[in-house]
C-alpha cells in the first residue's frame, strides 16, 4: 500500500469508529463503569492509549527510517560487487583468448591470478560492508 493509501484508510477507519461511537452513545456506556473503578484509575486509561499510539507511530517512523538505510548500503554494496565481478569475467575472457605457447602460459597465468585476486576483493568488499572480519562465515 502507498503512503497516501495507508493514510487514507487510517482516515476513514477513525470516521467510522467515530460516528459508530456517536451513534450509540460509547462514552456516555463507559463513564459509569469508569467512575465506579476509580481506584483502579481505569479513567486515565485514554491517556495512556494516546501515549501509546504516538509512541508506536514514533517507533514505525524510526525502524522506516533504518530500513531505507539499509536498502540503501545494500544497493551501494552489489553496485561494488557487479564491478569487481566484471572484473573478473573480463580478466577471465583474457585468459581464455591467449595462445597455447609458453609465453601465453605466463599471461594466462597473470590472468587467472587478476580474477583470483577480483574474487578476493569481491569477499573484502562483502565482509567490510557487513562488518564482519574478513573470512568470518565464508565457507572453507
Amino acid at each position: 500500500m502507498t503512503g497516501r493509501r495507508e493514510i487514507l484508510m487510517l482516515v476513514l477507519g477513525s470516521t467510522l469508529v467515530y460516528a459508530l461511537a456517536t451513534a450509540s452513545d460509547l462514552a456516555e456506556r463507559i463513564h459509569p463503569w469508569l467512575r465506579d473503578s476509580e481506584r483502579l484509575e481505569l479513567d486515565e486509561l485514554p491517556f495512556v492509549l494516546l501515549f501509546l499510539c504516538v509512541a508506536l507511530a514514533w517507533l514505525a517512523r524510526r525502524r522506516g527510517q533504518a530500513l531505507e538505510e539499509r536498502a540503501g548500503r545494500a544497493e551501494r554494496v552489489a553496485h561494488e560487487i557487479r564491478n569487481a565481478l566484471g572484473a573478473i569475467r573480463l580478466s577471465a575472457e583474457r585468459a581464455l583468448k591467449l595462445g597455447g605457447d609458453a609465453a601465453s602460459a605466463a599471461q594466462r597465468e597473470d590472468c587467472l591470478n587478476d580474477v583470483l585476486g577480483s574474487a578476493e576483493r569481491c569477499g573484502r568488499i562483502v565482509d567490510e560492508r557487513l562488518g564482519r572480519a574478513p573470512g568470518d562465515g565464508a565457507p572453507e
